[in-house]
């Protein structure tokens, strides 16, 4: 099936967080439900973070589609977030906690680029395309599409499958990290941090 790789600026906003939304919902509620939310607001919090990533200028968010149909997302990071900015945009839809909740969960995930560094802040794949190759095209399109010196992610040490990717793509295991507050808010025990290095430049 041929796939086909989109910026954002290409959709509704509506529509697009919509899809958001339910991408992010399959690949990442367990963080958001493990011990900070509800099930009913975490899906308030991931459309929250979705209406922030269609409008965030702070980002680079490819789309892919299959026959039309949305099937994945990769967001790259160049900047830190300002933290500021992000709680005001929760309040629109959050209480005061549920904002404070998010945000600490945010920055608890977050991870703060380096000169000339995009960071993959997640790469999601709907479960009725996976093995497909999405997630692999998105990264390809990244690669070929940046101008920084490197990319880099988080993986999960348990996540064998996404590893086998990554390195398959160049990606190299540069640190393994762990933290206990991490394990608290995740479930996941340790992390590797991962680098592809951009020989074009």
């Amino acid at each position: 099936m041929k796939k086909t790789i989109k910026s954002v600026a290409t959709y509704d906003p509506d529509y697009l967080s919509q899809q958001l939304s339910q991408l992010v919902s399959q690949g990442f509620s367990t963080k958001f439900t493990h011990q900070l939310f509800s099930k009913k607001t975490a899906t308030l919090a991931i459309k929250v973070i979705s209406d922030y990533l269609v409008m965030s200028q702070q980002h680079t968010l490819a789309i892919c589609e299959i026959e039309g149909q949305i099937c994945g997302c990769l967001l790259i990071s160049e900047d830190p977030n300002n933290l500021a900015h992000l709680y005001h945009f929760f309040r629109r839809s959050l209480t005061v906690m549920q904002s404070l909740k998010l945000l600490f969960l945010m920055v608890m995930l977050s991870y703060r680029p380096q000169k000339n560094e995009g960071y993959i802040d997640l790469v999601v794949t709907d479960q009725k395309f996976y093995r497909l190759g999405v997630a692999q095209s998105l990264i390809e399109h990244s690669m070929a599409m940046t101008s920084k010196q490197h990319l880099t992610l988080h993986v999960a040490e348990s996540n064998r499958q996404a590893i086998k990717l990554y390195e398959k793509l160049n990606f190299k295991r540069i640190k393994h990290e762990s933290s206990r507050l991490l394990y608290w808010l995740t479930g996941k025990k340790g992390w590797y941090l991962m680098r592809w290095e951009n020989e074009k430049n």
